[in-house]
């Protein structure tokens, strides 16, 4: 496979994960969390730098989950062989369209949000993909919490 057709394969795998319901931030869906700092901070828009481990706006509640989606970068190339020193950029950028509401969804979840995985290898080589994913502003009171325990993750149990 080509050095474009590996990288466009660790996107998906990346968005794919990132929108699904198994990215969360302290329990609730990362989407949900995401959407309602754009709503906090009146941008629509959030980028998130995944290999300076930086956020725009910045929000220290999502660090977990950056770090995951570096390591999860990391990870992903190493696998296939790419050199992470030639990675010169990689931006998740989470554009909100509120009210736009899904077909399947509707009121349930009545914002559209696109996330869009860019990555700049090389010297001229740019390798993009995107998802759409509907969603619905973050409330504890309406959402099931994961029992999830990012502090211990790393530590293993010894007898």
């Amino acid at each position: 496979m080509s050095r474009k057709g590996n990288i466009k394969n660790v996107i998906n795998g990346i968005l794919s994960s990132f929108v699904s319901r198994n990215n969360d931030v302290k329990g609730y869906w990362g989407i949900g969390k995401l959407y309602s700092l754009m709503l906090k901070t009146k941008t629509l828009i959030v980028v998130i730098d995944l290999l300076q481990k930086e956020m725009t706006p910045k929000d220290d509640e999502f660090n977990i989950l950056i770090n995951e989606y570096n390591n999860k970068l990391t990870t992903l190339l190493k696998r296939r062989s790419i050199n992470l020193s030639l990675i010169n950029e990689v931006n998740l950028v989470l554009k909100a369209y509120p009210n736009q509401k899904s077909p399947i969804y509707g009121q349930t979840a009545p914002n559209r949000i696109n996330c869009e995985l860019v990555i700049n290898y090389g010297a001229e080589m740019i390798v993009t993909d995107d998802k759409d994913v509907w969603c619905r502003k973050h409330n504890p009171k309406l959402e099931l919490k994961s029992t999830r325990n990012y502090e211990n993750k790393n530590i293993r149990k010894t007898l």
